[in-house]
């Protein structure tokens, strides 16, 4: 056999077989008995190691995410007496003062002037605060809404300021007095009163008398401190104004509550799961702040404001009656009620603490020299009047208290203590002390003094 012989045995050899195997891979039935039969067999029962009940299948742990922040003593009692709203949070009435009960667009209806001052409160812009800012610019209603609030503000926002300034809470956040009450301290609504709208719990927590004709609620300085306290607590605690804000409206356990059900700690991350009364607050506040720190862009800048009003704290006894001091302080009962928003009657309640009332700090002197005369009965019907000037301004003139006698003089321009001391023939160390006063100051017109005259008064200068 030649050597081309041999290579085609060999080819047929090895050939053959191949192919008889691809033909039989080419039945199904062939198929399957020649794979089972290359398997390997299967383990004896008894060679199985018994390892017990199979593991518990791991479930995956919520997530839990706290705050940071320290928890005041207040916000924990607080906490502690809120009712259980895991499942629907308590929703406070809606704050009409500004935009009515309408709920705000999703997008609002034309696009935000560019260039605008951001307030410092905001982290983010959002379509539903343009659109609580530019309803107060474009719709009717809430734009005089806003007028009026503006014009209210000019009587309290200075002394607004101070307070918020010490508790460190940022200005623009008088936007909530906007949005609760519009500036006016008298208003009450099923779940709070005031200027902020505070809620009883929150009062009581954080100090403030409620009677039923005497509510600190109402009161400027009283119920801003409240205010204040309580959202620099939630500040402080929450990490960031947006969720202050919320818990402001819907209360600290309610804003937990959402938060832990979420598992976050910002608000932008569950406010499109909020009911739409709270989203639609957090916006109008900020909204609000916005449009405040733009006003001249809208032309709010030209609004007249009330005058800002200076007052001193005067302690008065029980019962004395709002017509007893407005005689006393020569002013109107209307105007001395303005100043004292917290009491809804037309005396002084009956309490275990001491009252004060707020009076033009230009009348403090007189009132607080003649009330417990006028109290008496004690004050003279018909005085010796030793200064025209002053009786031509319809001052108050020579009342008797004890051995002296005094009158109650408002400093004109020009005056000083010497001219004064020379004037009634008492020293100028005297009148500064009756007064509370430097010595070496300089008077200022319009202030009410408390000078001792003599018996005979010398003769008026000339000035």
């Amino acid at each position: 056999m030649g050597k081309d012989g041999f290579r085609a045995l060999v080819a047929v050899g090895v050939m053959g077989p191949l192919l008889v195997v691809l033909g039989a891979l080419a039945v199904p039935a062939s198929r399957t008995f020649l794979v089972s039969f290359f398997k390997p067999p299967p383990l004896p029962t008894s060679s199985v190691v018994d390892s017990g009940p199979p593991p518990p299948k791991i479930e995956a742990l919520p997530r839990v995410v706290e705050p940071t922040g320290a928890e005041s003593i207040e916000l924990r009692t607080l906490l502690q007496d809120a009712p259980s709203s895991a499942h629907h949070p308590v929703i406070r009435g809606k704050r009409t003062a500004l935009f009515g009960t309408a709920s705000l667009d999703a997008r609002p209806p034309t696009t935000r002037p560019a260039g605008l001052h951001r307030p410092g409160i905001l982290t983010r812009d959002d379509p539903r605060i343009d659109s609580a800012m530019l309803r107060l610019v474009m719709d009717k209603t809430a734009r005089e809404n806003f007028i009026s609030a503006v014009k209210h503000s000019g009587r309290w926002s200075a002394d607004i300021s101070k307070i918020l300034k010490e508790w460190r809470v940022p200005d623009e956040l008088q936007a909530i007095i906007y949005v609760e009450s519009a500036f006016v301290p008298t208003v009450c609504s099923d779940d709070g009163c005031g200027l902020w709208q505070l809620t009883p719990d929150v009062a009581h927590v954080y100090g403030l008398a409620m009677l039923p004709t005497y509510d600190e609620r109402r009161g400027i300085a009283a119920g801003t401190g409240a205010a204040a306290h309580y959202l620099f607590d939630l500040r402080e605690r929450l990490g960031t104004w947006e969720l202050a804000i919320l818990a402001y409206n819907v209360g600290y356990k309610a804003t937990l509550d959402e938060l832990a059900k979420h598992a976050t700690t910002n608000y932008w991350d569950i406010v499109s799961w909020l009911p739409r009364e709270l989203s639609d607050y957090v916006a109008q506040v900020l909204g609000t702040a916005y449009l405040l720190a733009n006003l001249d862009r809208f032309g709010f800048d030209t609004v007249k404001r009330e005058e800002p009003v200076t007052t001193s704290a005067l302690d008065v006894p029980n019962g004395v009656t709002f017509a007893l001091l407005a005689k006393t302080g020569n002013i109107s009962v209307a105007s001395l009620r303005t100043l004292n928003p917290e009491y809804s009657d037309d005396a002084v309640p009956a309490t275990s603490f001491p009252m004060v009332v707020h009076v033009p700090a230009g009348t403090y002197v007189r009132m607080k020299e003649l009330l417990p005369l006028f109290m008496q009965g004690g004050h003279n019907e018909n005085p010796v009047v030793h200064d025209q000037a002053a009786a031509q301004n319809h001052e108050v003139p020579v009342v008797s208290i004890g051995l002296d006698k005094r009158i109650f003089y408002k400093v004109k321009e020009g005056d000083t203590l010497a001219s004064l001391s020379r004037r009634y023939g008492t020293a100028v160390e005297i009148i500064a002390s009756d007064n509370a006063i430097d010595p070496t100051t300089s008077l200022q017109p319009g202030k009410m003094l408390a000078i001792r005259v003599a018996d005979t008064p010398p003769p008026p200068a000339n000035q």
